[in-house]
């Protein structure tokens, strides 16, 4: 037998009956409660591992476009170069 159970058979004939539908309207709401606490907490971790990905990738493509622009800005060095070169060739006949 329960506390509650207990505590109502002391009770008079009416707020027995209400003390045990109150207690377990009270487990309802518990039980209810812990669901929303476990569903709160599943929700929070999926969120945390997302945005654990998220920050991952976003680094592999900031890794990807500095090795991008690296490069980009060695071929145009190296086209200013050819083009420094081609021109100083090109006088060269003339002289």
């Amino acid at each position: 037998m329960s506390p509650v159970t207990e505590a109502a058979d002391t009770l008079p004939a009416g707020a027995g009956a209400m003390a045990l539908a109150l207690a377990e309207r009270l487990d309802a709401l518990t039980t209810e409660l812990r669901q929303h606490v476990e569903n709160d907490a599943y929700a929070q971790r999926q969120t945390d591992a997302r945005l654990s990905r998220l920050g991952t990738d976003a680094d592999a493509l900031r890794k990807s476009v500095s090795e991008v622009a690296t490069g980009s800005i060695r071929w145009e060095l190296v086209g200013i170069a050819l083009v420094g070169l081609g021109t100083i060739l090109s006088t060269i006949p003339s002289l």
